[in-house]
């Protein structure tokens, strides 16, 4: 597994995420900022805390870096996880 794990922060001080995300990924590299854009209208248009993580399965894409890209932007609550093709994402 790649090292490009972000641990999603808590959205306030003591405040306990109660919503995660889990998308996999394989191979979507121009889909990837439209689907984390189109989930945080959604998410934090409700009044809970949440996160968004990501499961890259071994794509062949630039889709790893552009979840990257996605982790880095703040405060996006974002935590890619990497794998060697594993079907996990079946």
């Amino acid at each position: 597994m790649d090292s490009l794990v972000k641990p999603a922060p808590e959205c306030e001080a003591g405040t306990k995420i109660q919503i995660s995300v889990v998308v996999p990924v394989f191979n979507e590299e121009g889909n990837i900022p439209v689907l984390v854009g189109r989930l945080m209208d959604v998410l934090k248009g409700l009044s809970s805390s949440f996160e968004i993580i990501a499961v890259n399965d071994g794509s062949h894409d630039r889709s790893l870096e552009e979840l990257a890209v996605e982790a880095l932007a703040p405060p996006e609550p974002i935590a890619p996880q990497s794998y060697a093709n594993a079907s996990v994402s079946l």
